[in-house]
């Protein structure tokens, strides 16, 4: 088997087919919309408790963090993975109540745009937060810390967000596609662009201490770009491989009660045999 249709154009965007589109509604392990449900509001219970805890925390007790927060790549992947389970729960719940419906239905093109969104910020999210781990437990932490060990906030930001889109990756039915890479990318590009205007506007030319627009501005522009697109190709590389590897796993272990079957083509049409 091969994955030469996942390089076609079409899969820069968010076509599917009908087999592809109820994957949305449901674990890769069950076809039970109530179980996906109850996950959905299980992981979104717990995102906006934390996201609602730490503004609460950094208002009361460090203000400033709230003020200066939108200078931070944390915060834009903590606000960009709160819409994500909030959308992917408004649509767990959509499918939850129109279970009985036909999958063959043509799609209305409110529930077309969610999809798409909710596909599109799945993608950003879980390369986003792969970055932003690796990145401050590499270089943020042993600075900001002074030897502290870190907060519960910061676990939840720097750790613990990655973990969920893990646990998604495993759980979830709907299928990736590796020209989704595109999106991290760009959301990568478009906070580089935003540190410049930052700098430009004299609020903080370093942010980060290896991304320093006023000492280094050829250092800081070199960083930002690898990073974002060559940081966000691999994340989501890597992301894609355990994708597959989900795939596998329940076309193997338990293909009768998830209507999977053990080949890759019939849950991504992607994965077909090389022809010529």
């Amino acid at each position: 088997m091969g994955c030469r249709g996942e390089f076609r154009v079409k899969n820069l965007l968010f076509s599917c087919n009908d087999e592809e589109r109820d994957l949305f509604f449901r674990t890769q392990h069950s076809k039970s919309r109530t179980i996906y449900l109850v996950y959905r509001i299980c992981v979104w219970m717990y995102h906006f408790g934390w996201f609602l805890a730490g503004y609460i925390h950094h208002s009361i007790f460090v203000p400033v963090n709230v003020v200066v927060g939108y200078r931070y790549l944390t915060r834009w992947g903590h606000f960009i993975n709160m819409v994500y389970f909030t959308i992917a729960l408004i649509y767990s719940i959509i499918g939850f109540v129109r279970r009985n419906k036909a999958s063959t239905e043509p799609e209305s093109r409110p529930m077309l745009i969610l999809r798409s969104m909710k596909w599109m910020l799945h993608s950003i999210g879980q390369s986003t937060s792969l970055i932003i781990t690796i990145l401050y437990w590499a270089f943020v932490f042993n600075q900001a810390s002074s030897g502290n060990a870190p907060s519960a906030f910061n676990v939840d930001t720097h750790a613990v967000q990655l973990i969920l889109y893990l646990i998604e990756i495993f759980v979830v039915g709907f299928p990736m596609r590796l020209l989704h890479a595109i999106y991290p990318a760009l959301f990568g590009l478009v906070y580089v662009i935003a540190t410049v205007i930052i700098h430009a506007a004299g609020d903080d030319s370093a942010i980060y201490t290896f991304v320093d627009w006023e000492n280094q501005p050829g250092r800081a522009a070199g960083i930002g770009i690898a990073i974002s697109i060559c940081g966000s190709v691999l994340c989501h590389a890597l992301m894609f491989g355990l994708y597959r590897l989900r795939v596998f796993l329940a076309g193997r272990c338990c293909p009768s009660s998830s209507g999977v079957k053990s080949n890759l083509s019939s849950v991504n049409p992607a994965f077909e045999a090389d022809g010529p």
